[in-house]
Order: structure tokens, then C-alpha cells, then sequence
């Protein structure tokens, strides 16, 4: 059963709210899923907050689930407690909390639902929005968005219905808002850049471990021990006690973050970044900085062919391709390659997506 988790007297607050849209989102996150569908709705949940729009969230209770990151901000949510995900019983369980607070709309980020579901909700709210970026499945949608670069403007015209909206392109990219309050500085910053730190980050969930790997390659990377390097890890990492124990026994100058609260602020003064090709990929590029990315999921390559043909970074298939590809920012001694790529990666993602997407999906109504 689902488990509605909100005080009783928010809840009457906004059930008594008759004006305010209220709008579901139906995501989860877990050690294998990551963080990136999570992060990106709450982006979009705290740009409708701004227009008055109540947000509840809707998610399984799937291992190593971010849920706490839900409650934190502050919104109502319905856990469904299991880990098999069945369809039917989702789509009803999702439906209960629609009619239990009265959504106008629901927004899906999830790989496993499909047309289906969406056709069980559809007929009970005024839209249902689909984001999205793998075009491998039909949908029953009003609005798809999908935030990364287009590869094919016709990619999703056999998957959604006609008159279906489609928001594509990274001009939709989801950043959460401090990435874009600190732009302007980390923009100024590349001006006059040399590589001197290197920020790494694999990602909220480190599924892999990594994280671990990178570091004993650069352990035997010519000049790295020269580099301050951050190394960024997920709340609660399960490798944590790996990585120190291999810190304290290497050469290279790290200093270890977990669970970080500020990183707009971390990447800002970093010159080089080294991180999955996934969500945080764009923040890196609205911040402008210039990024070595790997892809740690198959959901992640197209973005990062992407990124790589734009310039707006240095795109690798394995670890063993580190020392190369790091060789070839240090011995730019100008720091004219580190320029060029902030360039083309600020250019890439300008940070105004939420704002972009909610104008589009509130246009007309009042």
C-alpha cells in the first residue's frame, strides 16, 4: 500500500488552496537508478514553487532510495513500499494520491512507465508531462520534455500523439538554481585560467565504485600529484571507507567531500572537472567548466557524444583514457584549451531551463 507521508494540518493548508494548481511527480531513485530523475523534478517542483504551485511526490521505496532529499524541501509525498515494479498496481497507487490531494497534473521521470500507465492516469487529470531522454518508448502525454541536446527533431512524432507538445534541446536543460546564481562569477573566473584543481564527481550514486578507480589511475598519471583535487561523494557512500583507506596511503593532494551542499560553489573554483556525462554534466556547462566525462550508464552516451561534438568537453570510454586525456589540459600551460571549452560549454546551457519549461506549460492558463 502507498503511504501518504504529510502533516494533517499542511495538508487541509493545501487542500484549502482551491486556486493553486497541485501538481504529482511520479519518480524514484536507488543505488541503479541514480540520483538524476530526482534532481531534476525537484528543480522543476522549486521553479513551480515560485509560481505558487504545490508540488507532492510519489515514489518507491527502492534500495538506497533518496526519499530523505523529498522531505527535506519540505513537500508531501506517497512512498509505495516494494521493489518489483508492477504497472498496474503503480498506476493506482499513483491515482489514489492524485484524487488525495486533488492534482491538476502529473509529471513522470521514470524509464519503466510507458503509454500505458500514462492512459490510466490521463482521463483523472487536466495533463500529464513526460521527461524524458531515451525515445525507445510510446507515451500518453500532453508536454514531452527531454533536455538533451536534439539528435533527431523527429526522434519521439511515432511515440506520442499528435497534438503532443515536445520541449527538446538543452535550452530545457534542468539546473537547479544555485548553478545559475553563481554563473556569472565562475564565467569571469575562466578568463584567466591554469589547471590547478580538479574537481571529481561520479554521479549521487557512486553504483560502481568509481570513483576508487579514477584515483588509482591518477595515482600513476604524470603530474597529477602536482593537482589540489576534490573528490565529491554521494550521501552515505558505501566506498567511503575504501577511498580513505587508499588516501592514506597516496600521494596525490585530495581533499574528500561527501554529501556536499554547495556544489555550484565547490565547481566554481575548480578548474577542470572530472564526472559522469548524466545531469550534472549541464550544471558543469552552465557554470562553464570545462569537463573530462564518462558515461556510467547507456542513457548517458548520446549526451555525451553530444557534449563531445560541441566541444563543451572531453568525452572518454574507459578510465585507462584519463592520463591522456589529463596530459592534454596540463601540458596547455596558456590555459587556452581550458578557455575554449568553458566557452563552448556555457554557450551549450545558459541555466534559464525551468524557467523556459514553465512558461510553456502555463502558457494560457490561468
Amino acid at each position: 500500500m502507498g503511504r501518504l507521508g504529510v502533516r494533517r494540518e499542511n495538508f487541509q493548508s493545501a487542500l484549502n488552496m482551491s486556486e493553486m494548481k497541485y501538481i504529482i511527480f511520479r519518480v524514484d531513485s536507488s543505488r541503479s537508478l541514480g540520483a538524476g530523475h530526482l534532481m531534476r523534478c525537484l528543480t522543476l517542483a522549486e521553479a513551480m514553487k515560485k509560481l505558487g504551485v504545490r508540488s507532492h511526490f510519489v515514489y518507491q521505496t527502492l534500495p538506497d532510495h533518496l526519499g530523505r532529499l523529498i522531505k527535506e524541501r519540505g513537500y508531501s509525498y506517497t512512498e509505495i513500499s516494494g521493489s518489483h515494479f508492477d504497472p498496474e498496481r503503480d498506476a493506482q497507487l499513483t491515482l489514489d494520491s492524485v484524487n488525495a490531494v486533488g492534482a491538476h497534473w502529473v509529471i513522470v521521470d521514470h524509464y519503466l512507465i510507458d503509454a500505458r500507465w500514462e492512459s490510466y492516469i490521463k482521463g483523472h487529470v487536466e495533463r500529464v508531462i513526460v521527461i524524458d531522454d531515451l525515445a525507445n518508448r510510446q507515451h500518453q502525454c500532453d508536454f514531452l520534455i527531454d533536455q538533451n541536446p536534439i539528435q533527431c527533431e523527429k526522434q519521439y512524432d511515432k511515440l506520442l500523439p499528435a497534438n503532443a507538445v515536445q520541449l527538446l534541446g538543452t535550452e530545457y536543460a534542468l539546473i537547479r538554481p544555485e548553478f545559475l546564481e553563481m554563473r556569472p562569477e565562475s564565467l569571469q573566473r575562466r578568463a584567466n585560467s591554469s589547471l590547478e584543481t580538479l574537481t571529481i564527481s561520479m554521479g549521487g550514486i557512486d553504483n560502481q565504485n568509481i570513483n576508487l578507480k579514477v584515483l588509482e589511475i591518477l595515482q600513476t598519471t604524470h603530474h597529477a600529484t602536482d593537482l589540489q583535487i576534490n573528490l565529491v561523494l554521494g550521501f552515505h557512500s558505501p566506498w567511503l571507507g575504501q577511498i580513505k583507506n587508499f588516501l592514506a596511503q597516496s600521494s596525490l593532494h585530495v581533499e574528500l567531500y561527501s554529501h556536499v551542499h554547495d556544489m555550484a560553489s565547490l565547481l566554481m573554483r575548480s578548474d577542470l572537472a572530472l564526472g559522469a556525462a548524466g545531469g550534472s554534466a549541464w550544471e558543469r556547462c552552465c557554470l562553464g567548466v570545462p569537463s573530462i566525462i564518462m558515461a556510467i550508464a547507456e542513457n548517458q552516451k548520446p549526451g555525451a557524444i553530444a557534449l563531445r561534438s560541441r566541444g563543451a568537453a572531453t568525452y572518454i570510454s574507459s578510465i585507462s583514457e584519463i592520463p591522456a586525456a589529463l596530459s592534454n589540459f596540463l601540458k596547455d600551460e596558456s590555459g587556452h584549451k581550458l578557455f575554449k571549452m568553458s566557452t563552448a560549454a556555457s554557450q551549450l546551457i545558459d541555466g534559464h531551463g525551468a524557467r523556459r519549461i514553465t512558461e510553456r506549460l502555463f502558457h494560457g492558463i490561468g
